[in-house]
């Protein structure tokens, strides 16, 4: 390579420059720090061309004021037609010679409005920022970028040494030597440089003929050939030290799946392992990417399927239709392939089938048609009869067609079936049979009613008692038929008859123990055993005895009272601190939060939750991208709860998140049968539980809070569906904070049938404001 060429101001990027230099000298052999030691009577422009010329890179290194600082006149540096920085990139431009401009310390690429006509080129090219806080990545990015670059514009062999005036050395800097302003070498003030000295100077035009003899010397001892070193399984990093050992180039990295390999290795590479090449040829590496897990997206309407699909990895989702009257229009009724991990190789895409209404027709009108003409016509018609109904009717001849439903005209589904009533000739009246009316059997006892019954033709039927103290015991005091009633020859009367109540005994009177001070459950064993039932119990909320306990009782201890009579109880109940402060959020309360995952590909993201209502126990609220639209509302209320929500390509499960609605949510609170219905697939399959499990002092971006965090588990009963990466568990944790009045910190762990990790998410409070 014949070098690299750093240009920079020292007013703006000095330090930079001199950092670069030094990491570039590690990797590369010629590297210059620009232009600094030009002789006396040397034509400056002309050295700067021919500096520039001898280069295969410049880089341009870019502050915060590198094109706005002028000069002692107050004119623009990079207007001035003889300024170093600006002929240093102009030479490059015009030589079409590779320029990267690099951006310290936070600055921004110049537009081309604001740059020379000469640099309105340099606008265009791609800028590479190197950041202080990630300055060693970003130099070992910036170098492979360079040593890609040099190997597609250059022939391999040792680094050329000509230069405008010799060869490089390190001679450090040169007293009165001149930087950004020409014509004098004792100009500007600016001789500073990395470390307090100028690197990279050039040597004047009589050591050119010497170093080049030197390098012929040295090009004839070096190899013509190097063989490519064997990088399978090795990461990429790896893979590019041993490349670079071996006096070669990193080229083109690919990626493609192997279920075989681990991800992130070396399993293919261009040349061939042992190939003999020419130092610094290209070596070209295929790492093995990460299997791709496709989900289950059936019974998702489309939208939803396309996001889960992309969130998965795959690339291509082609989509079709199919008429259907089994799912809901839009939504997913099939896919293929089926949820699981892609095969090794396979083509990342899926097919989904999209349900969409099934072809409808026309009813054609079947009145007064014979049953068997609308029969036909409805077959024709891509319709079947349906349920047929007789009606009776002298309007029109019997067998045509009365009724039907759907009416004529209205479009139905294919295949629909049509309802018909059809008409059915009037029958003969018929002759009326003579009939009883049953006399009044009240007060006759049931021999006398059988008697009576019998001499009008009919019987005596069921006999039931009613206890009663108003009729004399075994009389009749109600009969069915009633009285009147008229009945065909042959029927029977069922009849009541009374039955005496029996004494009552007379109760045993027991005197009545204490039961104060004891727990509810322990004082109504106590009182059974005694022979008394618990009566009225009430609740007293009181700060002096245990809550639960009985402090008063009726009738009180060692009264006598009737066996098996009631005593009424008085229970203390502990004064509840509500878990909030101040209760639920007012409307206008918003909070905002930044979701991170591990699952690969998954950027991070912030979101809002805004209360746009609140009822006397319910909360409702949006969620929103931030900076985005609504992406759903949803109300919460004074039950333990799990829902499902969906923002910017993130699914979400949210449980209960406003603790004020919970109720009285201390340390041993706990839920159990919690719903997945609408959240999970299989919901009915699902056994979800919650419990308080104390607090904790969490630490999140919005501030340190002591927390009440609340674990939530869910697993799947019995076998999934589907055995590969089938989701089968999941766990929840919730960190609340009573001076937030919500969430501060939510974590998301699931788990498949063997209990291999499937994804692991959450969020953290950022800042939030209550209304």
């Amino acid at each position: 390579m014949r070098g690299i060429f750093i240009s920079y101001r020292r007013e703006d990027g000095a330090g930079h420059a001199g950092r670069l230099y030094d990491s570039l000298r590690a990797r590369f052999d010629s590297v210059f720090l620009d232009v600094s030691g030009i002789e006396a009577g040397v034509d400056y422009v002309e050295a700067i061309n021919n500096a520039v010329g001898c280069c295969d890179l410049l880089i341009v290194v870019i502050g915060p004021r590198w094109s706005s600082l002028a000069d002692t006149g107050g004119r623009r540096r990079l207007d001035n037609p003889h300024d170093f920085v600006r002929l240093e990139a102009a030479a490059a431009l015009e030589r079409n010679i590779r320029v990267i401009p690099v951006l310290v310390a936070g600055a921004e690429m110049p537009t081309a409005d604001e740059l020379p006509e000469p640099l309105k080129a340099l606008a265009r090219r791609q800028a590479f920022e190197l950041r202080d806080a990630r300055w060693a990545a970003d130099v070992d990015e910036l170098i492979a970028q360079i040593a890609r670059a040099v190997a597609a514009t250059r022939p391999a062999g040792p680094p050329a040494a000509a230069t405008p005036g010799g060869a490089r050395v390190d001679d450090g800097p040169k007293p009165g030597a001149a930087r950004d302003q020409p014509g004098s070498r004792t100009a500007a003030p600016d001789s500073a440089s990395h470390g307090g000295a100028k690197r990279g100077r050039w040597l004047p035009a009589a050591g050119a003929l010497a170093l080049a003899a030197a390098v012929a010397v040295w090009l004839s001892l070096q190899p013509q050939s190097v063989a490519v070193p064997d990088l399978a399984g090795a990461t990429l990093e790896d893979a590019r030290a041993r490349i670079e050992a071996a006096a070669l180039v990193a080229g083109e990295v690919r990626r493609e799946r192997d279920g075989g390999r681990e991800p992130g290795t070396v399993i293919e590479q261009s040349p061939s392992p042992g190939a003999q090449v020419r130092p610094g040829s290209r070596i070209d590496l295929t790492l093995a990417a990460p299997a791709i897990r496709v989900p289950g997206v059936v019974g998702l309407d489309l939208e939803e399927a396309r996001r889960s699909l992309a969130s998965a990895g795959v690339t291509a989702i082609e989509t079709q239709t199919r008429a259907t009257d089994e799912a809901a229009p839009g939504r997913v009724v099939d896919q293929d392939p089926a949820p699981g991990v892609l095969a090794p190789g396979a083509e990342p895409a899926v097919r989904i089938s999209v349900a969409a209404a099934p072809p409808s027709v026309e009813v054609p009108d079947l009145a007064r048609l014979p049953i068997d003409e609308a029969r036909r016509r409805l077959s024709a018609a891509g319709l079947a009869p349906g349920k047929v109904a007789s009606v009776t009717t002298s309007a029109q001849p019997a067998g045509t067609i009365m009724r039907q439903t759907p009416a004529p005209g209205e479009r139905v589904s294919r295949n629909s079936a049509v309802d018909l009533a059809v008409a059915q000739a009037t029958a003969p009246p018929k002759k009326a049979s003579p009939r009883v009316a049953v006399r009044d059997l009240r007060g006759l006892t049931i021999d006398e009613a059988r008697a009576a019954l019998g001499r009008q033709d009919l019987g005596l039927g069921a006999v039931r008692e009613h206890v009663t103290r108003d009729a004399r015991a075994g009389t009749i005091v109600e009969q069915q038929p009633a009285a009147g009633q008229s009945v065909a020859p042959g029927g029977v009367v069922d009849v009541r008859i009374a039955r005496a109540p029996a004494a009552p005994p007379t109760p045993a009177e027991v005197k009545v123990g204490s039961v104060t001070g004891l727990p509810l459950a322990q004082a109504r064993t106590s009182l059974e055993k005694q022979g008394f039932a618990v009566g009225t119990v009430t609740y007293r909320v009181t700060e002096t005895a245990k809550d639960g306990t009985v402090i008063q009782q009726e009738p009180a201890r060692g009264n006598v009272a009737a066996a098996g009579s009631t005593v009424d109880l008085l229970v203390a109940k502990a004064a509840v601190k509500p878990p909030g402060a101040g209760g639920l959020p007012a409307v206008g309360s918003s909070w905002r939060y930044r979701y991170s995952s591990r699952w690969p590909g998954t950027r991070d993201r912030d979101f809002v939750y805004t209360v746009v209502a609140v009822a006397e126990r319910q909360v409702r609220e949006s969620l929103a991208a931030a900076g985005g639209d609504v992406a759903d509302t949803k109300t919460f209320g004074a039950g333990a709860e799990l829902v499902g929500r969906s923002v910017d390509g993130v699914a979400l499960m949210e449980f209960s998140p406003f603790l004020d609605l919970l109720g009285d949510v201390a340390p041993k609170w706990r839920r159990t049968g919690i719903s997945a219905a609408g959240v999970l697939p299989f919901a009915s399959n699902w056994s979800i539980g919650a419990q308080a499990t104390g607090r904790e002092s969490v630490t999140v971006p919005a501030g340190r809070f002591e927390a009440l965090r609340i674990d939530v588990r869910g697993t799947l009963l019995g076998a999934p569906p589907t055995s590969a990466q089938q989701l089968t568990r999941f766990e929840l944790r919730i960190w609340y904070a009573p001076e937030v009045k919500r969430v501060v910190k939510y974590e998301r762990r699931s788990y498949d049938q063997a209990n291999t990790p499937l994804d692991q998410d959450g969020y953290e409070l950022l800042r939030y404001e209550l209304g």
